[in-house]
């Protein structure tokens, strides 16, 4: 998942409140058709539907060549096809210059006028998905600056939900970050005191508004609600609602099929998630197979299979050695359930050694909490 306050997935929120602007400079909003399309173009995406997007974004780019939105669904596109991206690599480097392009092309509008809505709007965007880009490859300095110059941006936000139901999204994802975030990660601590105050559970009730009323930002609505019930707030009942139907909006989808399947393993239902882990392992990319196997030991260790458990999670330990990927989440819980396996097999000194990896690795307290916890009651 997103750093930096997640401000990446801010860029939906955006690019599609923009849809319903009355304003609109270019009409581009107004067009009934345009609108229909980008919106089918941003579910293809969701679905890993890519050629299918790409030729619906060709179509958008020749009827409106100079509107940054184009560029903003490029690099959507390409973060959902290449994910998780790495430094120095094409598409890495695309994703960055389609963002360039859109800053470019809203400073232009800007300078006819300062106020321009979707201006503001999409150079949000665009930052904002610059600050996760350099905070996933750890310039946090530079992703700092990044989210510094989406933030002005964003604190508009909060002034238009009573307009448009769309920004409950953006100002929930800010109120509940600009809180959780400093508390899991110190680093940011001396830097959020320029940001505006912000309140964790008032963002939870705005993501819930947001998943029920809101019609473009529905989908990162449900998608953030589990990830912070599950990750932050450990409580795996109330977010598998809200994976369960990103899973079945888009069955397509790995990421969205990984959560579904980590949330069915934090309920102990292991033979639900099985078939799903039995599916993300058909995939090629490395991190997904890197993950699939996490899920996979995690599988055989509920299921009371400890040998197993500990080969599988042993083949993930080789990946996990020579990429450069974030996998932090993910390896936090390889050596988690490394370590519970080596311990019901009676091997105290390795499960001891592999918590303490858990908890060095964790992105997470709820991990890392679990993790110690089993540490301290193993430690001569």
């Amino acid at each position: 998942m997103s750093r930096v306050f997640q401000l990446f997935h801010i860029l939906i929120s955006l690019l599609l409140l923009a849809f319903v602007q009355v304003n609109a400079q270019d009409d581009l909003f107004k067009d009934e058709a345009t609108v229909s399309d980008m919106d089918r173009t941003m579910q293809m995406i969701y679905n890993f539907e890519f050629d299918e997007a790409n030729t619906m974004i060709v179509k958008l780019e020749r009827r409106w060549p100079q509107h940054p939105s184009i560029n903003l669904l490029k690099a959507f596109k390409t973060f959902w096809q290449h994910r998780p991206l790495l430094k120095n690599t094409k598409p890495f480097n695309y994703f960055v210059d389609q963002l360039n392009k859109t800053i470019e092309k809203c400073e232009y509008r800007f300078s006819h006028d300062e106020d321009e809505v979707e201006a503001t709007f999409f150079s949000m965007a665009a930052y904002g998905y610059l600050a996760q880009l350099y905070a996933d490859v750890d310039e946090d300095m530079k992703a700092l600056g990044m989210a510094k110059n989406a933030y002005r941006y964003l604190i508009d936000g909060f002034e238009l939900i009573d307009k448009y139901p769309e920004f409950y999204f953006s100002s929930g994802i800010y109120n509940y970050y600009r809180v959780k975030y400093p508390e899991e990660n110190p680093f940011f601590k001396p830097f959020v005191w320029i940001f505006k105050s912000g309140d964790k559970q008032e963002g939870i009730i705005m993501l819930k508004k947001a998943a029920q009323m809101a019609v473009f930002t529905k989908a990162e609505s449900l998608n953030y609600l589990s990830h912070i019930y599950l990750h932050y707030e450990g409580l795996p009942n109330s977010s598998i609602i809200y994976a369960k139907k990103l899973y079945d909006n888009y069955p397509n989808n790995i990421p969205f099929n990984i959560l579904y399947t980590e949330n069915l393993l934090a309920l102990g239902s292991f033979e639900k998630a099985k078939p799903i882990i039995d599916k993300i392992k058909q995939e090629n990319h490395v991190y997904y197979q890197f993950v699939s196997k996490v899920l996979d030991g995690i599988y055989f260790y509920q299921e009371g299979n400890y040998q197993k458990a500990v080969d599988i999670l042993e083949t993930a330990l080789e990946i996990e050695e020579v990429e450069n990927f974030d996998i932090s989440h993910y390896s936090s819980l390889l050596h988690l359930y490394l370590g519970q396996s080596r311990e019901a097999l009676q091997q105290k000194d390795e499960a001891l050694a592999s918590y303490k990896k858990s908890a060095k690795a964790a992105s997470y307290s709820t991990i890392r909490d679990r993790a110690q916890k089993r540490a301290s009651a193993l430690a001569p």
